[in-house]
């Protein structure tokens, strides 16, 4: 018998499996994703009501909101949305076109609107060990950091930083940020949303030119003191290990900057669209 592989594509999956879990929001505006408390996310699908007052897939949460302002945000239950069988005798090769890695990024929107300079460095701390476990983990050190931000009234705007020397250290990207940072934003409106990204990636073992003016012996030790952290967190969980700043202020600390909502992805920038966890926003500036 020859074998058959049926896929099935079906409109407004998500959002019609949850209407048979709450008849009662029949005839309502649904979307599915996110989590509008934390206030991230976007939409992962909509029926058709709100697809009407102009929801989209992919939109942030509070662009649906200002398109339909009576939409009913419905968290995303994985579980039900796989409904699978089948026999399968041989193993299926994907083949996927490999596109060279060009940055990895991670933004998030904050639980609550940042108002400060030491706010703002603590989640850049986060959002900076974030970035680097994945440089680490895919093999790649970085030598341009770009911070880009949006404010309490959506406006954005973003700066990049060429390091002296290729980096994936926490510390190191994250002072990088911060220096961008400072130079960047005047505080004219608190911040909503903050962002890290580092491009002009290279593999670790590339053989560099090495400056007499930095540490190197320093620069080890804070590599492997990086290093035995990933290990601790791999084994125990990632809040095993907390820098002493997490501590100043723990609601805006309890912000998970690894997990996946956050859009951490080791990909291309431009591959199948933008992959870091935010929109390109207008007035680039580079440092």
């Amino acid at each position: 018998m020859d074998r058959i592989i049926l896929h099935v594509d079906c409109n407004c999956f998500y959002a019609s499996v949850e209407m048979l879990h709450h008849p009662e929001l029949e005839g309502r505006a649904v979307a599915v994703g996110g989590d509008p408390q934390a206030r991230h996310g976007i939409v992962l699908t909509a029926n058709y009501r709100a697809k009407r007052s102009g929801v989209k897939t992919g939109m942030a949460l509070w662009q649906a909101r200002e398109v339909c302002p009576d939409v009913v945000f419905l968290p995303p239950r994985m579980v039900l949305f796989c409904f699978a069988r089948g026999l399968d005798q041989t193993p299926v090769s994907e083949t996927w076109l490999e596109v060279p890695v060009k940055s990895i990024g991670n933004s998030t929107t904050t639980p609550r609107d940042l108002n400060d300079n030491e706010e703002v460095k603590l989640v850049l701390y986060l959002l900076s060990e974030s970035v680097a476990v994945r440089l680490r983990k895919n093999g790649f050190v970085g030598q341009v950091v770009e911070v880009y931000v949006r404010d309490a009234d959506l406006s954005g705007c973003d700066r990049q930083k060429r390091l002296p020397e290729p980096t994936s250290i926490s510390s190191e990207i994250e002072a990088a940020a911060y220096a961008v940072f400072r130079e960047l934003y005047t505080w004219e409106k608190p911040i909503r949303s903050i962002g890290i990204r580092v491009s002009d990636l290279k593999a670790e073992t590339q053989p560099v030119q090495l400056s007499i003016f930095v540490n190197e012996a320093q620069r080890e030790k804070r590599l492997l003191a990086d290093r035995m952290t990933d290990n601790l967190r791999r084994r125990f969980g990632f809040s095993v290990v907390q820098r002493g700043i997490m501590y100043q202020d723990r609601y805006l600390s309890s912000l998970d900057a690894t997990a996946d909502d956050h859009m951490i992805h080791p990909h291309s920038y431009l591959e199948r669209g933008n992959r870091t966890g935010c929109e390109r926003m207008p007035g680039r500036e580079t440092g």
